[in-house]
């Protein structure tokens, strides 16, 4: 078993409420009749290979990968949820504007957390500890390249974990329709190191959505 790692990082496709502009967590909505639509026809694209398919346990993820990966074996981490809003899920910015602790979370959003929603430090250390099952199961079924279809949150998360170029949660833009692919050695990011590189590849031109 060899010692190199690529993980690509692809975003789930469109729904509804990212067509709307809607908080989208721990919802489990579909994708959208456009966002299926724009999915098939990335389907016939070289996405390239792939020893070990994942995805986040969420139906959007599953139909992504249904669709760009057709007939594939996936495993499914419940882990890589999206952040959990809570009761703004389904809420767009002008509805909450007015709201005093949204305008507090917007300020602060490692300190305030959305109501009976998910802190962000929580998060954090939900998908720090994702990573690692996810690298231990490569590492059993000796990939040394993996996909992961999960959350526009996730991939940010673990871009300011482990990308080579440092930039907090909120500097990395994660559009739909581009792959992100992490490379390196997995016993460097065992040891807490960062990746070697980052490539980012679009697939498609670049699909609007939360």
């Amino acid at each position: 078993m060899g010692d190199a790692l690529a993980v690509s990082l692809i975003r789930h496709g469109l729904t509804r409420y990212n067509e709307e502009s809607r908080y989208l967590g721990s919802t489990d909505l579909p994708l959208s009749a456009q966002g299926r639509q724009q999915l098939t026809a990335l389907a016939a694209l070289p996405l390239g290979e792939s020893d070990l398919l994942v995805t986040s346990d969420l139906l959007r993820c599953q139909e992504t990968a249904q669709l760009l990966y057709p007939g594939r074996r996936f495993r499914t981490f419940s882990a890589l949820r999206e952040l959990d809003f809570g009761l703004w899920e389904g809420k767009t910015y002008e509805q909450l504007k007015e709201d005093r602790l949204y305008r507090r979370w917007l300020d602060d959003p490692t300190g305030v957390s959305p109501p009976e929603g998910e802190g962000l430090r929580d998060f954090q250390r939900r998908t720090k500890q994702a990573f690692g099952e996810l690298l231990s199961l490569a590492e059993d079924e000796g990939a040394d390249k993996v996909v992961v279809i999960t959350h526009g949150g996730v991939i940010r998360q673990w871009l300011t974990e482990y990308a080579p170029l440092k930039r907090n949660f909120f500097e990395w833009h994660v559009p739909i329709g581009c792959r992100l692919t992490l490379s390196g050695k997995k016993s460097d990011v065992r040891r807490g190191l960062r990746f070697i590189s980052l490539l980012e590849e679009p697939f498609t031109e670049r699909i609007n959505g939360r």
